[in-house]
């Protein structure tokens, strides 16, 4: 982890920026290191939106998989029946 950590000049921000990433800082209350780079969490939320998306597809071609599945044992239960009344 970082090893030098520089005060913010201004003395109402309760943060220290970590000298070796600038987006990267740590919460004076808490000790939590905090990353500041906004675009990186833009680019995470797309990221994670694509996959959700992704996921959901994926179910939806299950469902229908099981459900064609499913549409070809009844045809075949149909046909069976009609074979044996003939």
């Amino acid at each position: 982890m970082a090893k030098n950590l520089k005060i913010n000049d201004n003395e109402k921000d309760v943060r220290l920026i970590i000298e070796e990433d600038n987006n990267l800082v740590r919460d004076k209350k808490t000790n939590a290191i905090l990353n500041t780079d906004k675009s990186a969490l833009a680019r995470y939320r797309t990221r994670r939106e694509k996959e959700r998306e992704m996921l959901l597809k994926v179910e939806k071609v299950d469902k229908l998989e099981q459900e064609m599945k499913e549409m070809k044992m009844l045809m075949q239960h149909l046909y069976n029946t009609a074979e044996e009344r003939e």
